[in-house]
């Protein structure tokens, strides 16, 4: 079951049972996260390995930036492709499917036709 909630201008979508999700993206907000390793840093992609309570996690800042008229193309026919993976995982984790790399938050901020992203995955 996916949960949703608003934090600042993001909207955050969540799976229930975890909520130690949301208290590791507040932290990312309010820069109190330990970054141990950056594992890619473009400029539109950012992953990192950080640590939070004893255990690590991989967060995965996604900013687009290009041409308008080819964000905004994407925006139209790719619709929320991150939202729409999250909410089909969650499907099958419904019909009793687990699996590695499955998204326990993204976090939205939609500023024009495109939206930066924050994603926990586990591995």
């Amino acid at each position: 079951m996916l949960r949703k909630n608003k934090y600042d201008k993001f909207t955050l979508h969540y799976k229930e049972d975890n909520v130690v999700y949301n208290q590791i993206f507040l932290d990312f907000i309010n820069y109190k996260l330990p970054i141990l390793k950056v594992f890619r840093n473009q400029e539109k992609t950012k992953v990192m390995l950080i640590e939070y309570g004893r255990k690590y996690y991989v967060m995965k800042v996604f900013k687009p930036n290009g041409k308008p008229i080819e964000i905004l193309y994407k925006s139209l026919f790719k619709k929320d492709y991150c939202l729409n993976l999250i909410r089909r995982n969650d499907q099958l984790w419904d019909r009793g499917m687990r699996f590695q790399n499955d998204i326990y938050l993204l976090a939205q901020r939609k500023r024009r036709f495109c939206t930066d992203l924050v994603m926990l995955p586990t591995y």
